[in-house]
């Protein structure tokens, strides 16, 4: 059974049920649940309002495209024997596209904050002010347990574990960005080394044309003849021109499969973008 607000108040007055909660959240069946703190996933770092000078103050948290962001609750339950609750997205920021990935169920025995992982799946960037609206939890009657197992926990030990926790998660959902990233770096790096490799070639090819004519003058000068073993090096030194003018081509084809290679890559980050605004 799912408790109305005269249950939730009368429960909050004689057992605790909710600390640190405005009593005009609590309506119909239900308390809205607001942000009193938010972590930065990769580095678990809090994030505090009202901070710096000018126009380098932070005055709102900011939630940008695929991004994601841990948030406590201001308020904080402790829950008797024969109650449990669940607490789900408030539908005014899922009509922004923000929605929250870890509703979940408070089980009978608890007490502490709650937190909320929010992702925004919009276009757009969204903020969030101290004491914002972020979620909505709901309170149902149930058979108490055989065993009642307690679990207290302060909020300063329920915030170092959540930023321990911010720290394994990633900025953006699904790590969108970071697949991005980790594409166009290889792809650079591997047009980097052809590019590299293909050079050097070219300048070896440049400098022997340029001293194969003086080597051979020199052998003439010195010799006057070109005996069979010169001719046999010069049949192999044709083979071996010859066998680096196709190399050379190949190269310059890989240099030109590396071209479109690139322009692929740039029609990739075009899907990816397109990805993001749907």
């Amino acid at each position: 059974m799912i408790l109305s607000d005269e249950e939730i108040l009368h429960l909050a007055r004689t057992s605790n049920l909710l600390a640190d909660f405005d009593v005009k959240n609590v309506r119909n069946c239900s308390c809205v649940l607001r942000a009193n703190g938010v972590f930065r996933p990769e580095t678990g770092e809090k994030e505090i309002l009202n901070t710096g000078d000018g126009p380098r103050r932070q005055l709102v948290w900011e939630l940008g495209p695929s991004e994601t962001m841990v948030v406590v609750t201001k308020e904080e339950v402790c829950m008797p024997a024969n109650v449990c609750a669940t607490y789900a997205p408030l539908f005014r920021l899922a009509k922004q596209g923000v929605m929250l990935l870890n509703a979940s169920v408070v089980e009978p025995g608890y007490s502490g904050p709650l937190s909320c992982f929010l992702a925004n799946f919009s276009a757009s960037t969204v903020t969030l002010r101290q004491d914002a609206p972020i979620a909505k939890i709901v309170f149902h009657a149930v058979t108490p347990p055989a065993r009642v197992v307690p679990e207290v926990i302060g909020r300063q030990e329920y915030e170092e574990g959540l930023a321990e926790n911010a720290k394994k998660y990633h900025r953006s959902f699904m790590d969108v960005e970071g697949i991005e990233k980790r594409a166009a770096e290889k792809a650079r790096s591997e047009l980097k080394g052809w590019v590299l490799g293909g050079g050097i070639m070219v300048a070896i090819l440049v400098s022997w044309a340029s001293l194969e004519p003086i080597v051979s003058k020199w052998l003439w000068e010195k010799t006057g003849l070109i005996s069979s073993t010169g001719r046999v090096e010069d049949v192999k030194l044709l083979k071996d021109i010859q066998s680096e003018q196709s190399i050379l081509r190949q190269q310059l084809e890989q240099r030109k499969a590396n071209d479109d290679l690139a322009a692929q890559i740039q029609e990739l980050k075009r899907e990816i973008a397109a990805l993001k605004k749907r």
